[in-house]
């Protein structure tokens, strides 16, 4: 029986949740889903190290490509070498194929925000 929604959902659905909601929504968009993007957040310097976690940053996780904000060329080059183990890293805590490639960009800083 149709309660007259062209898209078909009915009214007695069960509540969902706010994270499953911006999940599915983020999904469409071809986002991750937000708590595999907050468990990288949380774990970071777990995942990169104390030293280059301090100057990689990450950018999105967007249909298995991690991509990082290095502070310097240096430091991208550095990320970029580590590339296969990081994305072990995040696989290993967020399920396998979570990440299938790693992109690393030096990030552009402002000179004049100091």
């Amino acid at each position: 029986m149709s309660d007259g929604n062209p898209r078909g959902r009915g009214r007695n659905r069960e509540p969902q949740s706010v994270s499953d909601v911006l999940g599915a929504v983020g999904r469409d968009l071809g986002a991750d889903d937000p708590r595999k993007i907050g468990a990288i957040s949380d774990s970071w310097s777990e995942i990169l190290g104390e030293e280059l976690s301090e100057h990689v940053q990450f950018v999105s996780l967007r249909e298995g490509v991690l991509v990082l904000g290095a502070t310097q060329p240096e430091w991208a080059s550095r990320a970029r070498f580590e590339g296969a183990r990081i994305a072990q890293e995040v696989n290993t805590r967020n399920g396998e194929g979570s990440v299938l490639d790693v992109k690393v960009r030096v990030l552009r800083i402002d000179p004049r925000a100091d």
